[in-house]
């Protein structure tokens, strides 16, 4: 995938310039223009009639009559199929409709009493006039058409298919208005149908069906439905279905009724038909509110800066020589080429290639550097939104030279083309967040606009043009809050992004060294059935030979992908990135030291979290090396419920060595807290869940087999200490806690640093949880304080007895 993605080009530039999906004659679609052209026909002599307002007939008294007689037209012409797209003879059937209208309607007049109608010139004139101005109209607007109309033109179809194609497909492509240019068919089956009864190129694989979408104006993919076509989901789903729902075009599934349909009606309504599964109306924007907002916006924006405009124009034309707007290329809705209009801020070098424009660019002129800070260089654009070519809000356009670390945005991040369904727009989410400019190196490959494809509605508009408007609409969806997800950029260093679609779990693990047991951890996530899963490892800054290991084994695998995050993000850090780069219904944590018991653990838990829609987190049973008894030493519950380490409990934390989290209930939480790095982050982020009314559960039927080695990650013999300390007396003062309440539990922890030797880092931990700045304590609700009285306090016992348990 990744050659194929190098080797496609950002867009072709002579296709691109004429993609659409609507006739110039849009918005009106074919029937509604012939059933205009019917409308005015009927009326034209009446109406000239009226105008001249000859003094012999006043034909104004009569329009009622021919308003009616125009309508009775288009009813009898639709009756009989005269709107159709494959109708036969649809200008003989308008005129004939409308003789017949007219004999009925005379008629009528005739027995109510008003014979002066026939005896009027304009009645004859419209009775011998009218059939020959239909069937002119008619077929000159039906040529016309039928010149602009996809289903002719030039631009390519794709077709997915099982074993066979159905022999009503060009008829349904044409009642759809899809090309009938068929780039290509894909057959799933190798014992697929004989002969090229439709002479459509066939292609080989998969490969060349993705090739085809990046090399050529590709503007409808149509998968025939078929029942073995569930056994491709998987496949389909990683690689196919992701790269068309991030290209703009049309998808949609045929039905192959032949074998249900009487031969009647397959003969007059076809055997084949057509779902659109993702249309022209997610790709272009093509939303009236969002339209009319937008020339309204524009058009009052420009009124009252057009003084301002004419200062600015006035400044940059003294200020240097050269235009005084600026014409750049940039790539638009659907990846059409537009010219995007700037106040010149720039020396005038037309002769010099492409560069984008840095902070210390000595080609910004002094001018210019103030236009550019204010962003005043961006108000012509308004004559953009007016033209239709931008949207007043939407992701930014990007000019097709546009690279990032030598690579072009669309090779670089495979959903980058997602942004191209809709109008680029002049204000966007990263300029609201500050982030213009030139794209350093050091930033990585840029995130994909994917909310803007549901972020239409002219309401969206209205509460993005503020700074407070962008922020709730963008931040307050279910994710954890901004300042716990400043995370670095990852890089994809192998395997596969994750379905684009939803799936049942992310297994992730972190990775740092220990190649062997990483290995066995990966290939048991990778074993795990039962559901749609996918492994995610996040190196966290293992040695080279690491990471060529673990590449050499797993890189082909469908379901894996090994992200490198560039240095040691601790266990909580490390976690709340790899669960970002999902999105299954569930989050699964491995150690990279230990293993499933077997196949079907995840699938179980799985099963849990469906039984029970509170469950917000479920932890594994932690089993020693001979996979029979539990691991004391990961043992994170009251030693009281040490004999029920094969049932069920409710519980306030749960150990990450082998755990699940509902991503619902993790979204809701925050995920956990990277400044707390390693050990009780788990119990700080299940206190948060359960304050949000979750319940934490153990399930001793689901173990993890954990191997006892040397941790990598810290010095386990004294920083371990010093992490423990500090992290739990934070966590104490994060829920209210006072310093009072908290002696006893510090003196024991001095007490036993004494005897064990570790002094010095437990009085390092105290010190650092003295001066962690921790914002306004939270208050315990009274259902959560009932629910950890009820699930750890009377297995845990009184503050005494936990004090005494610390030494034992």
């Amino acid at each position: 995938m990744a050659e194929l993605h190098a080797s496609a080009a950002l867009i072709q530039g002579q296709t691109r310039a004429e993609f659409a999906f609507s006739p110039p004659c849009a918005p009106l679609s074919r029937q509604q223009w012939l059933v205009l052209s019917d409308l005015l026909c009927v009326l034209a002599l009446p109406l000239t009639g009226s105008m001249l307002m000859r003094s012999s007939e006043n034909l104004g008294r009569n329009l009622w009559f021919y308003g009616l007689l125009a309508l009775f037209t288009v009813l009898l012409t639709a009756s009989h199929g005269g709107y159709r797209e494959r109708a036969k003879q649809p200008a003989g059937i308008a005129a004939n409709s409308f003789l017949a209208t007219s004999l009925a309607m005379l008629a009528l007049a005739l027995l109510l009493g008003h014979p002066h109608i026939l005896t009027r010139t304009w009645t004859a004139a419209d009775l011998a006039v009218t059939p020959l101005l239909l069937a002119g109209t008619r077929s000159l607007l039906t040529a016309h058409l039928a010149a602009d109309d996809p289903a002719q033109a030039g631009r390519g179809t794709l077709i997915v298919c099982y074993d066979h194609c159905p022999r009503d497909l060009p008829r349904a492509l044409a009642e759809k208005r899809i090309s009938r240019n068929v780039a290509g068919v894909l057959y799933l089956s190798q014992l697929h149908e004989l002969g090229n009864w439709h002479r459509w190129p066939e292609l080989p694989d998969f490969e060349s069906l993705l090739q085809l979408i990046h090399e050529r104006d590709i503007q409808d993919v149509v998968f025939i439905h078929h029942p073995e076509l569930e056994s491709f989901s998987a496949r389909l789903h990683q690689e196919l279905l992701a790269e068309l729902l991030a290209f703009p075009a049309r998808i949609w599934m045929a039905f192959d009724l032949a074998a249900n349909l009487p031969e009647m009606l397959k003969s007059r309504s076809g055997a084949c038909k057509l779902m659109p599964i993702a249309t022209a109306e997610l790709i272009t924007s093509a939303n009236p509110a969002k339209r009319l907002f937008d020339i309204l916006g524009a058009t009052i924006l420009l009124t009252l800066a057009a003084p301002l405009l004419l200062v600015l124009a006035g400044v940059v034309r003294l200020s240097s020589e050269g235009p005084i707007l600026f014409r750049q290329t940039r790539i638009g809705a659907q990846g059409r080429r537009i010219t995007m209009l700037k106040f010149r801020t720039m020396t005038h070098e037309p002769d010099r290639p492409f560069a984008q424009a840095r902070k210390t660019d000595k080609r910004v002129t002094r001018i210019g550097r103030i236009l550019r800070r204010l962003s005043l260089d961006e108000l012509p654009q308004l004559i953009n939104v007016v033209r239709g070519d931008m949207s007043l809000v939407g992701p930014r356009p990007h000019a097709p030279e546009t690279q990032v670390e030598g690579l072009s945005f669309e090779t670089a991040l495979r959903l980058y083309r997602l942004r191209h369904r809709v109008k680029p727009g002049m204000t966007g989410l990263a300029q609201i967040r500050g982030q213009r400019g030139a794209t350093p190196a050091s930033a990585g490959p840029p995130r994909p606009s994917r909310r803007w494809s549901s972020a239409w509605a002219a309401t969206s508009n209205t509460s993005r043009t503020g700074r407070s408007g962008w922020t709730s609409a963008f931040c307050s969806a279910p994710c954890p809050p901004c300042s716990r997800r400043r995370m670095p950029t990852e890089k994809r260093l192998a395997g596969s992004l994750p379905p684009l679609g939803g799936y049942d779990a992310d297994i992730i693990i972190l990775c740092l060294n220990r190649l062997e047991d990483t290995l066995e951890a990966i290939a048991s996530a990778l074993r795990q059935r039962g559901g749609e899963f996918h492994v995610t490892v996040l190196d966290q800054g293992s040695t080279p030979e690491t990471i060529t290991g673990i590449t050499r084994a797993f890189a082909s695998h469908p379901r894996f992908a090994l992200y490198s995050a560039g240095k040691n993000l601790g266990v909580a850090g490390g976690r709340n990135l790899a669960a970002a780069l999902g999105h299954g219904t569930i989050i699964a944590a491995l150690d990279n030291d230990a293993v499933f018991q077997d196949d079907w653990v995840v699938a179980r838990a799985l099963k849990s979290f469906r039984r029970s829609p509170d469950l917000g987190a479920l932890g594994f049973a932690i089993l020693a090396a001979d996979g029979t008894q539990p691991d004391l030493g990961a043992w994170g519950y009251p030693k009281a419920l040490l004999p029920r380490f094969r049932g069920r409990f409710d519980t306030t934390t749960f150990v990450g060595a082998g755990h699940a989290i509902r991503r619902a209930a993790w979204n809701a939480a925050g995920g956990y807290d990277p400044g707390l790095f390693f050990t009780w982050e788990e119990y700080d982020f299940c206190l948060s869940a359960i304050a949000l009314g979750w319940r934490i559960a153990y399930d001793g039927s689901l173990a993890v087999i954990h191997k006892v080695s040397p941790e990598a990650r810290v010095q386990w013999s004294g920083e371990r200490m010093a992490y423990f300390i500090r992290n739990r007396l934070i966590i104490a003062r994060k829920w209210g806690a006072s310093w009072l309440a908290l002696a006893p539990r510090i003196g024991a922890y001095l007490l036993r640093g004494r005897l064990t030797g570790c002094a010095a880092q437990v009085w390092q931990g105290v010190e650092q949880a003295f001066g962690a700045e921790i914002p306004a304590p939270r208050r315990m609700p009274g259902a959560m304080r009932r629910y950890i009285s009820r699930n750890e306090t009377r297995h845990r016992g009184t503050l005494l007895r936990q004090l005494v348990g610390l030494f034992s």
